[in-house]
């Protein structure tokens, strides 16, 4: 036998500490990590479905906001026009008087001249 097949040897007959069989300890140890494996597997699972319910609630209380927000804007709107166009007429009527106010002034001012005269 060779160095090698004889410390493999050693390794595949040693004990632990208390005294069991290393290849059985592996074996024990194998079927943990399958076993965490396997809760770890279920757990992201479970995780991930409720990223996606979680995500699916969010949605739709964002668009729901936006919605009812959506309202809003509309009203605002239709109130900023009003009052556009309410300032508009205003503005027309008040030029329409400032012309009247200056054809009367040239008015008196040839009444005066012609007074003068």
């Amino acid at each position: 036998m060779s160095k090698e097949e004889e410390i493999d040897d050693l390794f595949k007959n040693a004990k632990d500490s208390t005294g069991f069989n290393r290849s059985l300890l592996e074996v024990k140890n194998l079927k943990a990590v399958t076993n965490l494996a396997i809760e770890m597997r279920n757990k992201l699972k479970t995780d991930f479905w409720y990223n996606m319910i979680y995500l699916l609630i969010g949605s739709i209380l964002t668009y729901t906001i936006t919605f009812l927000s959506s309202g809003n804007k509309q009203s605002e709107l239709i109130e900023l026009t009003r009052l556009i166009t309410e300032k508009n007429a205003q503005e027309i009527q008040t030029q329409t008087e400032v012309r009247q106010m200056r054809l009367e002034i040239t008015s008196l001012r040839k009444e005066l001249d012609s007074l003068k005269n």
